[in-house]
């Protein structure tokens, strides 16, 4: 911050054409490779695999596929089915995809997917290490899986949908929490595919999916006729095209979601914490059903460059700013208002360490923000 020259706008500018801040001499083009990251305080280790295209170098930017392995193939089988072998290059090699296969089961043997947020810090962890370690265009981000996977794509997307340019169920189903998050995915593109006779799948998806129709949101339901549980490798150059066309959706001013767990809180620039006591999430396995009552939030950027948060209950508050998209104009006064009070306003200067920060900790080169407020509730 005390050279001369060096401003927020600059580093801003800086940032996305640095090489990778983590060494990754060990993975090689072609090469699955498995990497474990260290985990944050008391949480275990995160490990996933790996392979990058052909053509990968660090100063070149390539998609990233983030795949999830069904109960039935290990993630090294997972990591075959979308690039092949050594000898015969698969879809992902050949479009210069960096695929990744977490290995996100929280237990060995697991048949089914349990909905657990460790599955989720495994998955977002992964992601924040592949971009830190490769030279990864985070607005061309895509979530996969197959049955197991599946419903972990769903389920994922639904409650992290502004880190997806799409996301691919396959013989995925939408339950338990998608149920109530399915509005979250508004701007996300979905590419679902199921067999006609694979389990209860079709009737379980019919119920988000034709309310997400209905609604015009941008989703492709592939149905296989006469089919049961597959691998549907026939789709996949078609999914490789709906790719190419395909970019995670731009910041917006506006942001309404729910949410029922402490994992799904970071909602864009909007991270909050501390979800109140009416927030209720049933025992899913449990023998009776009751009510569930997800936290609704809802936050805009007006006209008058004020961030407006008409409906949280959470205990603490983040904002996270910045002049890309149009969302806030710092030569403005920034006004803030939490559930209906005055929580600050005045000018704002960008905060060159808000961004390193940030940029630190997502390692995401596309999206950059230039400060960021934090209030307490009641204070």
């Amino acid at each position: 911050s005390s050279l001369e020259g060096i401003s927020a706008s600059r580093v801003a500018q800086m940032l996305p054409l640095l090489p990778p801040v983590l060494d990754s001499a060990e993975a090689a083009p072609g090469k699955p490779v498995r990497i474990q990251v260290p985990g944050a305080g008391n949480d275990p280790a995160v490990a996933y695999w790996v392979l990058l295209p052909p053509e990968y170098h660090p100063d070149h930017q390539c998609p990233l596929l983030m795949a999830l392995h069904s109960e039935k193939r290990p993630p090294e089988q997972e990591l075959t089915f979308w690039c092949g072998s050594e000898a015969k290059l698969g879809p992902a090699q050949r479009h210069g995809y960096i695929v990744i296969v977490p290995e996100y089961a929280s237990k060995s043997g697991q048949t089914e997917y349990d909905y657990n947020p460790n599955a989720h810090r495994v998955v977002l962890d992964s992601i924040r290490d592949a971009r830190r370690r490769f030279n990864v265009d985070s607005d061309r981000v895509f979530l996969a899986g197959h049955d197991m996977g599946g419903d972990a794509a769903f389920d994922i997307g639904f409650s992290h949908p502004d880190l997806f340019a799409g996301v691919i169920p396959i013989c995925g189903v939408s339950d338990r929490h998608c149920e109530y998050y399915w509005d979250n995915a508004r701007n996300l593109p979905l590419y679902v595919i199921s067999g006609e006779f694979d389990r209860n799948t079709v009737n379980k998806n019919a119920k988000e999916l034709m309310r997400m129709m209905l609604r015009g949101f941008n989703v492709i339901y592939v149905e296989y006729v006469a089919a049961g549980p597959d691998s549907f490798y026939s789709e996949i150059h078609k999914l490789f095209d709906w790719m190419s066309r395909l970019r995670r959706s731009p910041l917006s001013k506006d942001i309404k979601v729910k949410t029922l767990r402490e994992c799904d809180t970071h909602f864009g620039w909007y991270k909050f914490e501390g979800l109140p006591k009416t927030v209720v999430e049933i025992d899913w396995d449990g023998p009776k059903r009751g009510p569930v009552h997800p936290m609704t939030v809802e936050a805009t950027i007006n006209e008058a460059n004020t961030v407006v948060i008409a409906k949280s209950g959470a205990a603490k508050h983040r904002i996270w700013l910045t002049p890309q998209f149009g969302l806030i104009d710092f030569d403005k006064r920034l006004g803030v208002r939490i559930n209906g009070t005055q929580r600050f306003n005045d000018f704002i200067k960008p905060d060159t360490e808000a961004m390193l920060e940030y940029f630190r900790y997502h390692g995401d080169r596309q999206q950059l923000f230039w400060a960021v407020l934090e209030f307490s509730s009641g204070r």
